[in-house]
């Protein structure tokens, strides 16, 4: 099988501050580099009712280094600087193990024995931020609580499978840069790009149904799985609370041919799995072109007098997109060792580029290179991944 490179390995969880733009636009105040661990998303729910008794607690985690979301440290650096505990009623601890996932980006505890039905548990868990390598915000403790049902989850997630692949382009543009007058400087970044051209690679499109849960679909992962004759292996894992989940995936390989077969597999945070799901495939007879962009007249309109030479041309990367079909998608960073997913339109979603940011926040009044070219956005439920705001 030919090694999968890159783009499989690449993932969007959290994507800093500006997204959907070729630039930020209005000026705030750059937000200095910084390195951090964030909570996204808990299982149960916060503040949630009627949970199971299985006796296991799901954390999903973001971490960040210079202000950019990366791939997770190793486990020493977790047990170190996340110091996470269960208690009973708010008091009493509740014994048991927590387990590092940093594959599905979470940590999940595991009681010695299942829930108390009807009681309120609380889970505290302290962000040492201060233990990482310096530049670092200042420590925090994430704190929330749920009240247990009567009931065991006891069954795997009932799942359909993928339902349609589709094969079609994205226009990516390609960017001259010039340094830049001061005024445009960008947090200490004094460059300024235009688009010279665009380059139209290919991407495949996925979609699927929710799978349906017990206990909902919080309790659910999708694990997306890229199959080549008899060997699937997995490139992401992703989280949704839509009813009807649509992904989209670049291909790496310019010259990688058909057919592109995928799987998934609804995956709850018991570990039960809802089975070896469909398999489907697409070839590249039935891409769906789209339109040609125009290139527009340079824009050196911020080019310093003493440097109008180009410096650089350079091609934004591709990302791993969700299409909700209302908006025309959430772009969704997806990979091997990291997998997660982003979502442009949730209101209280971390959002960012996720790539080499310096730590800027949404202050520029010029183009950059590198900048997203459209919806970079965390993808952690698909549709609304985290319900954690960072800040």
């Amino acid at each position: 099988m030919r090694e999968r490179r890159g783009v499989w390995r690449r993932l969007g969880w959290v994507a800093l501050a500006c997204v959907g733009a070729a630039w930020c636009g209005e000026a705030a105040a750059c937000e200095p580099p910084f390195n951090a661990w964030f909570v996204q998303d808990t299982f149960p729910a916060a503040d949630g009712e009627e949970a199971p008794i299985n006796g296991v607690i799901a954390v999903y985690l973001d971490y960040v280094e210079a202000a950019a979301s990366v791939g997770f440290p190793d486990a020493a650096t977790w047990a170190r600087t996340v110091r996470p505990e269960v208690l009973r009623g708010g008091e009493e601890e509740v014994p048991g193990e927590w387990l590092f996932e940093p594959e599905l980006k979470r940590m999940r505890f595991i009681a010695a024995r299942d829930f108390a039905e009807g009681v309120s548990y609380t889970v505290r868990i302290g962000l040492l931020n201060s233990l990482l390598p310096a530049p670092t915000l200042e420590d925090g403790t994430f704190t929330f609580t749920f009240t247990t049902g009567s009931g065991r989850d006891e069954a795997a997630p009932a799942f359909s499978g993928l339902q349609e692949v589709g094969l079609t382009e994205v226009a990516r543009p390609e960017q001259a840069c010039c340094a830049s007058v001061e005024e445009a400087c960008v947090c200490g970044s004094c460059t300024w790009c235009w688009t010279v051209g665009w380059s139209y690679p290919r991407v495949v499109d996925l979609r699927f149904a929710a799978a349906s849960d017990e206990f909902g679909v919080g309790a659910v992962d999708y694990r997306i799985y890229r199959v080549e004759g008899a060997e699937a292996t997995p490139i992401g894992v992703v989280r949704s609370p839509n009813a009807e989940v649509r992904l989209r995936l670049p291909l790496e390989d310019p010259e990688e041919s058909g057919p592109y077969c995928f799987e998934v597999r609804a995956v709850d945070v018991f570990g039960r799995e809802s089975g070896v799901g469909v398999t489907r495939c697409v070839e590249d007879a039935a891409l769906v072109p789209i339109e040609r962009q125009e290139v527009p007249e340079p824009d050196r309109s911020f080019c310093a007098p003493e440097d109008g030479e180009e410096v650089g041309v350079e091609e934004d990367a591709g990302e791993v997109e969700e299409d909700t079909g209302s908006s025309g998608g959430e772009e969704v960073g997806m990979g091997g060792e990291d997998a997660g997913v982003e979502d442009a339109e949730a209101p209280n979603v971390v959002t960012g580029t996720g790539g080499s940011d310096d730590g800027c926040g949404c202050d520029a009044p010029g183009r950059r290179p590198g900048a997203p070219w459209g919806l970079v956005g965390l993808l952690l439920l698909l549709g609304v991944p985290a319900v954690w705001r960072r800040r």
